[in-house]
């Protein structure tokens, strides 16, 4: 994963420095990124984002880490798709339909690898009380000027870690 990690930030620090490779960078993965995620000098994308918070995950549990990593992956995909498909109530630039689909699938993700992980005797307690936690850092992401991608797990392992 480390090597993942470092091809990924090589080809952000390669987009942003080089003509030559952002003009090919923007087109090939230009249509993947977010409609919101602009491919500015300087700035991270999604990608970057999410690989610094599974990173930071990395220093958890594998238990804490690995539901993190899997409710950034399904929740908040499932929250942008529902989002975009179904939004109609907006709070801070997202919807709420979105952030309602984000607790559903992440508490689905939690009872699904509770079946599936070892786990001790508080995962369950303490990984809804961070699935709850990450949906408001989700909904709130925007207003609080901050990439979810990164924000999303780290909020999962510090509030599963800490109880």
């Amino acid at each position: 994963f480390g090597a993942l990690a470092a091809i990924v930030f090589l080809a952000e620090f390669m987009r942003y420095n080089s003509a030559a490779v952002s003009g090919p960078y923007n087109k090939m993965f230009g249509a993947a990124r977010h409609s919101g995620e602009k491919l500015q000098d300087g700035t991270l994308t999604g990608a970057s984002f999410m690989m610094l918070g599974v990173l930071f995950c990395l220093f958890f549990d594998k238990e804490i880490a690995v539901t993190a990593t899997t409710i950034l992956m399904v929740a908040d995909t499932a929250a942008a798709i529902v989002g975009i498909a179904y939004g109609r109530t907006g709070v801070c630039g997202k919807s709420l339909e979105g952030s309602v689909s984000f607790l559903f699938s992440g508490l689905f993700v939690l009872i699904w690898l509770g079946t599936v992980l070892p786990h001790g005797p508080h995962y369950f307690p303490s990984g809804a009380t961070a699935v709850i936690a990450a949906t408001f850092i989700e909904l709130y992401s925007k207003k609080l000027h901050v990439d979810d991608n990164f924000s999303i797990p780290a909020t999962v392992c510090l509030v599963m870690w800490a109880q």
